[in-house]
């Protein structure tokens, strides 16, 4: 819209300036012509008075021709008037004023429709900016759920629309700013009990270890039991820093050649005594050459607290096992266990932060597969989960590779 209305007043302008300079050019050739036209004109009017009188001199003397133009100019020379003259006469003059004012009429006519058209813009344009500065004040009043939008074209409508997409930015920045301080508060409170757990049964140990009366017995259960706690303590606090790193993005990972068997025989040795109490056969694939773009710890941290959740949940002589494969497009990795499962209410929330499901241990956090989750998309992969009860989870993990 705004580019038609430049337009036309770049038009009007053009034909202001352009009535300015050849008016005067072609009023003066327009005068003249019509001034010889209509001598020429008044010439045959009055050589038609003059027809009987020639037509007698003809008939008395057939052999000569008169000429009736000719005796209408040496008429009107003899009263002083000729082709020339005759554009300054008073009647020309007249004419030629009388035309002068109408042009003058018609371009002031164009000014005073410019200025016009011009005006009704500007107050169009300020009722926009003052309907834009009353939005802009509902903005900064908190008010994001005003629609400024319009359909026209232009740089206002433009402004207007840019305008309220950075409101739409500001409010789903607040509405994640709001989402996050409610998880947040709820991280908090979940941290605050998770470590007030075996802070408590630390107090009530030490409050019973300071008893004389004690037994050798006692005492030395009690100080494994603390030294447990501790353990657990230990954890808690180290997996809840890398779960804020994570949230920080201030995690560095070194991108490097990762072999996958090279992962799980480091994992396997981590839980041997684990396994072997549960007498569980832990079956990696043999195979050396399927890898992945990624950092060597933490893959091996995600892995712990995969398989960790799948020792956990598997019966005494159970078996888990591990699977990989390669393509072009992603390294796939798949750890399988016969374990009791995870019940169907339960799989949609087995990554959220500090959700136990209905059949976890009573000292479980809720933390280890999601800080799994986090160091796996970290690095261009995915994890999801397929379950059911009394048969067994099977875990399903891809790193993608970077095609270019």
């Amino acid at each position: 819209m705004t580019r038609f209305n430049n337009t036309i007043i770049k038009v009007i302008i053009l034909l202001i300036l352009v009535v300015l300079v050849l008016s005067p050019i072609l009023n003066t050739h327009f005068f003249k012509t019509f001034s010889e036209k209509l001598y020429e004109l008044q010439l045959t009017v009055f050589s038609i008075g003059l027809d009987e009188t020639i037509q007698e001199q003809s008939n008395s003397n057939s052999s000569t021709i008169i000429d009736k133009s000719e005796i209408g100019r040496e008429y009107y020379r003899r009263i002083g008037i000729d082709r020339s003259s005759f554009y300054d006469s008073s009647i020309m003059k007249e004419f030629r004023n009388n035309i002068l004012m109408f042009n003058i009429f018609i371009l002031l006519l164009i000014i005073l429709l410019f200025i016009w058209y011009n005006s009704l813009k500007n107050k169009r344009a300020e009722k926009q900016l003052a309907k834009l500065n009353l939005y802009l004040k509902e903005i900064n009043n908190g008010n994001l759920a005003l629609d400024i939008r319009d359909n026209q074209e232009g740089n206002l409508s433009l402004l207007k629309n840019n305008i309220y997409k950075i409101t739409q930015k500001m409010k789903n920045s607040n509405n994640l700013l709001l989402k996050q301080k409610i998880e947040l508060s709820s991280a908090i409170s979940n941290i605050s009990h998770q470590i007030k757990t075996p802070l408590t049964s630390m107090q009530l140990m030490t409050d019973l270890l300071s008893r004389e009366d004690l037994e050798v017995d006692k005492r030395d259960e009690f100080l494994n039991n603390m030294q447990s706690q501790l353990n657990r303590l230990r954890w808690l606090v180290t997996s809840l820093l890398k779960l804020a790193k994570f949230d920080a993005n201030t995690v560095d990972f070194t991108l490097e050649k990762v072999i996958v068997k090279d992962v799980f025989d480091k994992v396997r040795d981590y839980f041997t005594i684990p396994l072997e109490l549960k007498e569980i056969d832990f079956i990696i694939k043999k195979n050396n050459k399927v890898s992945f773009k990624g950092d060597l710890n933490w893959t091996i941290e995600a892995f712990n607290n995969i398989i960790s959740n799948c020792i956990e949940h598997s019966r005494k002589k159970g078996i888990i096992e591990i699977d990989f494969d390669d393509n072009s497009l992603y390294t796939l990795i798949t750890i399988k266990d016969n374990g009791e499962g995870i019940r169907k209410q339960d799989i949609p929330h087995i990554f959220t932060r500090f959700y136990k499901g209905s059949n976890a241990r009573s000292d479980s956090v809720g933390i280890g597969l999601a800080l799994a989750k986090s160091i796996i998309e970290k690095q261009d992969g995915d994890i999801k989960v397929i379950s059911k009860e009394n048969e067994g989870t099977k875990f399903i993990i891809k790193f993608y590779k970077n095609i270019i």
